[in-house]
């Protein structure tokens, strides 16, 4: 608090604390063990005696918030990804902003609530993303935790060419996926759903199908890799008469 005296020297400096206690000194260290409103008094003495009138200001000691989120468990790239945000302010006080940092240059959303985020990565590698969250009296409190975006897996396969009295059609897998792990998930649509005689579906890698009629059909492959990333493909397979 700016104090002028133009025609005596100031030899004292008085605060008084809520607690009742005095500190003669030209700046106060306030404890921040205490939060909420705390009433201050601030007075000066000169070398003469003389009192100033006594300043009564009251601050606003706030809490430092807790600052936390989680992404969802499957984290692909180039697909969305969800963040949510659960992070709360202390002893009464209020989150004002949110601001997330994705760590891939991209722009930072700057929101005035709590509510979820979508983002897409557009390579395959961990980020450092942080969530910013501040309280309507200025207290801020970061977090910053380390998200893997695995790649997807690019399905493919090669198709048999038969004739409609061999025995089956067999579907060779050919998918492949850029951090080279193994493991995949596999769902076949053989595009023959009218044959009730064998199932138009399977989950194996090279899966065998027996159609009936000649003709065209739309064969559909998807795969799905150990971090739950999917890909998948449709190609037309001809099956030709006898």
């Amino acid at each position: 608090f700016p104090v002028t005296i133009t025609d005596r020297k100031l030899i004292s400096y008085n605060w008084k604390i809520d607690n009742g206690s005095y500190v003669d000194a030209k700046s106060l260290s306030i404890p921040s063990n205490k939060t909420g409103v705390i009433p201050f008094g601030y007075y000066v003495i000169t070398d003469i005696g003389c009192l100033s009138d006594t300043v009564t200001p009251n601050f606003t000691i706030d809490s430092i918030p807790k600052v936390d989120y989680v992404a969802q468990q499957i984290k692909c790239l180039g697909k969305d990804i969800v963040f949510k945000d659960s992070s709360f302010a202390r002893n009464g006080s209020q989150l004002l902003n949110w601001v997330w940092n994705y760590g891939d240059n991209s722009a930072k959303d700057s929101l005035l609530t709590n509510a979820s985020v979508t983002h897409k990565f557009d390579a395959a590698k961990s980020y450092n993303v942080s969530l910013a969250v501040t309280t309507v009296n200025g207290c801020r409190q970061e977090k910053t935790s380390v998200i893997k975006v695995s790649p997807n897996p690019k399905a493919g396969f090669i198709l048999p060419e038969i004739c409609l009295n061999d025995a089956f059609a067999e579907f060779k897998d050919t998918s492949k996926i850029a951090d080279n792990t193994n493991g995949f998930r596999y769902n076949w649509d053989f595009g023959d759903a009218l044959n009730t005689n064998t199932s138009n579906t399977d989950n194996v890698e090279n899966p065998k199908h027996k159609y009936l009629s000649a003709g065209n059909y739309q064969v559909k492959e998807t795969v799905t890799s150990l971090s739950g990333c999917v890909g998948d493909t449709i190609e037309t397979f001809i099956v030709t008469g006898k």
